[in-house]
């Protein structure tokens, strides 16, 4: 009796741990390291340099969006982003090499609040960002 019960311990704890060790490679896989790209924080109206539109003399950031994007992974990737405008197109950043716990800053001259994200390990060529023009044509609202 006692021999059975060690053997199903045994065998239960090996299950449990191959289901774990199974499911921490999935969550660490290719198609899933989007997730590790987290949004940290989210701003209307700040002051953005490059956002050009006056109102009189005045430059205007009332409709400026942005969006600041952490790496929580353990492991350097190459991330692309991409922020909607009031227009409906998408204006991408890339950033390759993203370190753990590094920042990316997107951002909106006129935005809508939508940002779509992709991640892959750095310096994979296997794995391919898509263009600007097919975010656009893929993601139209």
């Amino acid at each position: 009796m006692k021999t059975t019960l060690l053997k199903l311990n045994f065998w239960f704890t090996f299950f449990i741990s191959f289901l774990l060790t199974c499911s921490f490679a999935y969550y660490q896989s290719d198609d899933n390291l989007a997730h590790f790209i987290v949004k940290v924080n989210s701003a209307w109206g700040s002051k953005c340099e490059k956002c050009v539109e006056y109102e009189g003399y005045k430059r205007k950031y009332d409709d400026t969006y942005k969006v600041w994007m952490v790496n929580t992974s353990e492991q350097t990737l190459d991330v692309k982003c991409c922020v909607q405008e009031e227009s409906k197109t998408w204006t991408c950043y890339t950033k390759n090499n993203m370190l753990p716990k590094d920042t990316l800053i997107a951002y909106a001259c006129k935005g809508t609040g939508k940002y779509l994200r992709w991640a892959k390990k750095e310096g994979d060529t296997g794995i391919i960002f898509p263009t600007d023009s097919e975010v656009n044509e893929q993601f139209p609202d």
